[in-house]
């Protein structure tokens, strides 16, 4: 698992999002990725009413029950709380990417590795562009939530070879196949 001034980081430099914050349980350490100060002040409160509501769902759905994410639509977006392990990260983003950043956020806390298959690099920490839109992604990423364009072979940052956004390679017959029907429609 990533420390959390990386995970804070990387997240601070998607597109659409806000704001974040990202604590550990084992240690008293909070990072506030460009957080208000509102959010420091008050961080100790949003603590304690999550922990109400984690023990209100126990009350009610029994021990079973693990309490993963909590989202409250707001006015200018959507404020994501999600609880992973032994890290909270709480994010303020845009509404569109909000079931990404669901996904990214498991993703950088599973312990499955995402790697380029030609060079290794760690694909789980690169960002790619929209090459429609021009928003800033993580690479894992499958669909632009913005235009919708389809991200699924990308050029790997380190060695520039088309690969999926799980890291495996794009098969050659792909490429060829594509650039002869484009050349064919121009």
């Amino acid at each position: 698992m990533y420390q959390a001034n990386i995970v804070a980081n990387y997240l601070s430099k998607i597109s659409g999002v806000k704001w974040l914050c990202i604590k550990e349980d084992e240690i008293e350490n909070v990072v506030f990725g460009e957080s208000p100060n509102a959010l420091r002040e008050a961080f100790s409160e949003v603590l304690s009413l999550l922990e109400k509501a984690r023990n209100f769902l126990i009350k009610i759905e029994g021990e079973n029950q693990k309490f993963r994410s909590v989202t409250l639509n707001v006015d200018d977006g959507v404020l994501k709380i999600a609880s992973l392990n032994s890290r909270m990260v709480i994010i303020k983003c845009d509404s569109r990417i909000d079931q990404e950043m669901e996904r990214i956020i498991a993703l950088l806390h599973a312990s499955k590795s995402i790697k380029c298959s030609v060079c290794g690099l760690d694909l789980k920490l690169a960002f790619d562009r929209c090459p429609s839109c021009l928003s800033i992604l993580p690479f894992i990423s499958q669909r632009c939530p913005y235009c919708g364009q389809d991200l699924a072979v990308k050029k790997c940052p380190k060695c520039n070879t088309s690969i999926y956004s799980d890291g495996s390679k794009a098969p050659l017959l792909f490429k060829r196949s594509y650039a002869r029907f484009r050349r064919i429609e121009v």
